[in-house]
Formats: C-alpha cells, sequence, structure tokens
C-alpha cells in the first residue's frame, strides 16, 4: 500500500534537479522498491569497508615487510619497502582514532522508571505489543520529536540496545492519546516486526552519519577517514530518502495497531501545526523578549503547554496544512500530509481538537514535571545570558 501512496505525488528529490525528471525518477521508484533496496544495501554496507580500510591496509603493508625481512635487508632498504613501511605506518596512525571515537548521541536528561511510574508503565506496554525488550533508558531532551536510538556502534539489528529519547516539547505541545501513538510509532519502527529490512538501513544510514559527526570531531588522525565518512554519509542520506519515507509509512501503520485513523490523522495535522507554530513564531518570540530583559520572566517551557492551547490561531492552522500538504517535512524527516493521509485511508486532513491536557501533565507527576521544566528552563536562560 506504501508504493501505491507515494505514486501519487513523489516530491522526496524534487530539490536535485528538473521536476519532471524527478518525478519519472521517483515514480520508477515507487513501482520497483524492491528493486531500489537491492541497489541501496550494497552502498549501505560500504560503510563497513570504510571502517576496516586503514586498520586492514596497515595489517597487509606491513605484514608483507615483515614476512620478508632480514637482517641484511634491513640495512640496506630500497625506495619500495621503505615507502611501503611508511604507508603502512600512516594506515596505522589513521586506525588510531576509531579506537577512541565517542559518539555524540543518546544524551539527555535520564528519566528514572521510579520518577515516572505511568510512562514507564505505558513505555513497556508498548514494548510488549510492538516485541522490543531491549530499551535500556528513557532520556529527555529538548528536541520535538521522539526518537528510539540503536546504541549499537555498529548498526546490529539483533540483541541491540536502544535508548528512548523523548523531547520535552512533545510532552507540553501534545495531548496524552496523541502522545501515546508517537510512541507507538517510534517503538514499533524499532521492533521492525515487519519492516526488518528497512529498519536495518535506517540504522545503517544514522551510524554511518554518527560515525562521520564523531570523527569531524577528531584529532588531526582522522581526517582522512572524516573525509571519507563525511562525503560518503551525505551520498547515502540522499540516496536513501526513499527508503525512509517508506520507513516512516511503515511506523504510521505501526501506530494504528494501539490507536484509530480518526486520531492518527488529526496528529498528523497536529505535529505540522505545533511544529511550524514553535519555529516560526513561539521561539522567535521568546528569544526576543529574552533579549530584551534577560531575567527568568520569559522561561519557554514553563509557558509552552497554555500558549499552544490558546494561541494557534485558524489562519495559522490553514496555512500550516496548506504547505505541507504536498511537500514532506524536512525537520522532521517525515512525507508529506497528503501521503500520510492516503497511507491510512484518510483523503482530506482532519484539524485537531483543542488540548485540554498535556501529556506532561498526564502521565508525569506535578512535582517530577515541575522540577523539569524549571531544569531546562534554567539551562535555556543560562545559553541566552551566555551569548
Amino acid at each position: 500500500m506504501q508504493t501505491e501512496t507515494l505514486k501519487l505525488r513523489p516530491v522526496f528529490l524534487r530539490s536535485f534537479g528538473k521536476k519532471q525528471l524527478l518525478r519519472q525518477v521517483e515514480s520508477l521508484l515507487a513501482a520497483h522498491p524492491r528493486i531500489y533496496l537491492t541497489l541501496l544495501t550494497p552502498l549501505a554496507l560500504l560503510g563497513y569497508l570504510l571502517l576496516i580500510f586503514f586498520p586492514l591496509s596497515s595489517v597487509v603493508l606491513i605484514g608483507q615487510l615483515a614476512s620478508s625481512w632480514s637482517l641484511q635487508s634491513s640495512l640496506s632498504m630500497p625506495q619500495e619497502p621503505l615507502i611501503q613501511l611508511l604507508a603502512g605506518l600512516a594506515a596505522l596512525g589513521f586506525s588510531l582514532p576509531l579506537f577512541r571515537l565517542r559518539f555524540d548521541i543518546g544524551k539527555g536528561y535520564l528519566l528514572e522508571s521510579n520518577d515516572i511510574p505511568d510512562l514507564h508503565k505505558t513505555i513497556t506496554e508498548l514494548c510488549q505489543t510492538y516485541h522490543l525488550n531491549n530499551i535500556d533508558k528513557i532520556l529527555l531532551d529538548e528536541s520535538m520529536d521522539i526518537r528510539v536510538i540503536n546504541d549499537s556502534k555498529l548498526a546490529s539489528p539483533i540483541n541491540a540496545k536502544y535508548s528512548l529519547i523523548i523531547g520535552l516539547p512533545v510532552l507540553l505541545s501534545y495531548s496524552p492519546s496523541q502522545f501515546h501513538a508517537m510512541l507507538a510509532r517510534r517503538i514499533g519502527q524499532a521492533g521492525g516486526r515487519d519492516q526488518f529490512f528497512l529498519l536495518w538501513l535506517n540504522h545503517l544510514n544514522e551510524t554511518w552519519r554518527d560515525y562521520a559527526k564523531a570523527l569531524a570531531q577528531g584529532s588531526l588522525l582522522a581526517l582522512p577517514l572524516a573525509t571519507l565518512f563525511c562525503i560518503y554519509s551525505r551520498i547515502l542520506q540522499n540516496s536513501n530518502q526513499f527508503a525512509h519515507q517508506l520507513y516512516e509509512l511503515a511506523a504510521d501503520r505501526y501506530a494504528l495497531e494501539v490507536t484509530n485513523d480518526q486520531e492518527m490523522a488529526e496528529l498528523f495535522s497536529q505535529i505540522i501545526i505545533t511544529e511550524n507554530f514553535l519555529q516560526n513564531k513561539y521561539w522567535p518570540k521568546i528569544k526576543q523578549l529574552s533579549r530584551r530583559s534577560p531575567s527568568p520572566n520569559y522561561p519557554p517551557y514553563a509557558n509552552m503547554s497554555k500558549v499552544i492551547r490558546n494561541g494557534l490561531l485558524a489562519e495559522d492552522i490553514q496555512n500550516a496544512l496548506t504547505k505541507a500538504w504536498h511537500y514532506p517535512d524536512v525537520r522532521l524527516q517525515q512525507p508529506s500530509l497528503l501521503t500520510r493521509l492516503h497511507n491510512i485511508g484518510y483523503e482530506k486532513p482532519r484539524a485537531p481538537r483543542r488540548m485540554a491536557k498535556s501529556a506532561g501533565a498526564h502521565y508525569l507527576s506535578k512535582t517530577i514535571l515541575r522540577q523539569l521544566i524549571d531544569e531546562f528552563d534554567q539551562r535555556w536562560l543560562t545559553r541566552m545570558q551566555q551569548h
């Protein structure tokens, strides 16, 4: 069904060339997804070859010299073996950053299960539904999304441990039922029950991107490998866009196992409206007020739920939905609204209902929620004062 949906309005490569040609390419991919995924797989696996390139080169080059070493040859080493030795030592040096690599992922405020009993119970139930038993920790950060991160450095989909990262704005901006559906999407994705191949390709794409970021922050010895991974990661991400859309559409269908299509359609609209409002109006206004008076008079997270509940105008809602109708959400890496609606059997968007109670107020105690809001507000105000 997802391939038929994507044929309706191919858009995800729109920015890479002429529209007519791109539409033909996208239609071809949608008509033959298995061929596309088969061709994408060797490219995704190329990252493993990059990982072992320098270590393997050093072993081969130095190993060949060692096997033919003798005292006489070492006293009068000709130019060619000398170059081979230097190349082997250089490859060994370029390999060292891999052993000291630290990924800047899975960071956030650690939520202990004892402090969030209702939320922990909901997550446990969803993990049982989607057969995901390896969520190692639950973190809270400042993002506008929920993510399940594979903690394996080699993108292993088998017996991998995961970190569940929840954005505090998600808890403050969505209703309990919408938040529950968003959790179901991500946990269902990570379970990969019916889409294991897409899950693995997505893990590979994210892993090689993390290697590129981590190596770019390393020493000069990491520069050659960082350059290779940077180029490779960009090529893979551009090539992986269609697979990522299939992956996200599969997540929407997973969520239908615990919610209904009406609530999902409303959630699609709510995500677009909330993201646009916070990005284009709320945060710019908060930053403007904070520059005028750098005192804690405008804590962004303390007021977020109230503003979302009362500050959305009908005109803003209509403009946001119209803009997202044919175009994917680049920030959240989601397919277009039209594509997502067709994927669940809907033709037209549904306007979301006014939020009566935030997910944070429903799943967290007042004390814990207040502590988290105060903590994140203080962090934000500290950053604003440092700039």
